[in-house]
């Protein structure tokens, strides 16, 4: 008689714990794992050595708890600036509104990188802290002027669109450059026009950064200037505005495009191609 072979169960099986969905179920902490985290990780934003303080700072933006905001805030005040930076990117990361009164007092930050990753996180927060980088914004003299121009683009909230049109006349070229990337993140059409105008700005970074705003933006306003600066001397510019013409898919772009799949830049003719591909498939 023969005797029947026993049943072999699948390998996650025979293992404690179950099968594969199981386990991983079983690595995700829970709340109440994460409180007991949060309890351990926030002491060391007090130790005497800063690596550990960032790595804390580090670990409590990766888990984005709210509980840790508070220590997150004292340690803006941090003596070490690796630290402050850090401190700053984790209250982005958990975007708690607490932390806007902070991060904005850390855009007076001795260390230039503390402020502009404050300015970051502050738009990472939203819409609670347009009203306090509007006001930086119109500040001539803030040195942040241009990283709040760019955080205003993050913040994805319309109340910024007039702030940074006006600031596309600002004196300093990185605070027009910053206004003109947010211009394009917002993708207001109501920008258009004055972005336009960024065509003849001294700044190269400048003209560049309108037109990949332009593309974004999708006006076929845009169209004409665009078209004629696949003409350009600089390399970058006609890369930006290949670019920018598949963003507007305009089958008037279809002729410059394909003329420009013959350009020198090897850069130049991939943007023209994937340009022509968007075009082409609208």
């Amino acid at each position: 008689m023969m005797v029947p072979e026993p049943t072999r169960r699948p390998p996650y099986e025979r293992r404690r714990g179950g099968g594969p969905d199981d386990r991983a179920r079983r690595s995700r902490p829970g709340p109440n794992s994460e409180r007991r985290l949060v309890d351990q990780i926030v002491p060391l934003l007090r130790d005497p050595h800063p690596t550990v303080r960032e790595k804390a700072a580090l670990t409590l933006g990766a888990i984005c708890d709210a509980r840790a905001v508070p220590g997150l805030i004292e340690t803006l005040h941090d003596h070490d600036p690796f630290v402050r930076r850090q401190a700053a990117e984790s209250l982005g990361a958990i975007a708690d509104p607490r932390a806007v009164p902070a991060l904005v007092g850390a855009l007076n930050d001795l260390d230039e990188n503390v402020g502009r990753v404050a300015a970051g996180s502050l738009g990472k927060i939203g819409p609670p802290a347009v009203d306090p980088l509007i006001v930086i914004l119109a500040d001539r003299h803030h040195p942040m002027q241009w990283a709040c121009a760019e955080a205003l683009g993050r913040t994805g909230d319309p109340r910024a669109v007039e702030p940074l049109i006006a600031a596309l006349r600002a004196a300093r070229h990185q605070t027009r450059r910053g206004a003109a990337s947010a211009l394009g993140d917002l993708g207001d059409p109501s920008a258009v026009e004055a972005l336009l105008k960024l065509r003849d700005d001294p700044d190269k970074l400048v003209r560049i950064t309108a037109a990949r705003a332009l593309g974004q933006i999708g006006d076929p306003r845009a169209l004409g200037l665009l078209m004629d600066d696949l003409q350009a001397d600089d390399a970058t510019m006609r890369l930006q505005a290949a670019r920018a013409l598949g963003f507007i898919a305009d089958t008037r772009a279809l002729e410059p495009l394909f003329e420009a799949l013959g350009d020198d830049d090897p850069d130049v003719r991939a943007a023209a191609a994937e340009a022509l591909h968007k075009v082409t498939e609208t």
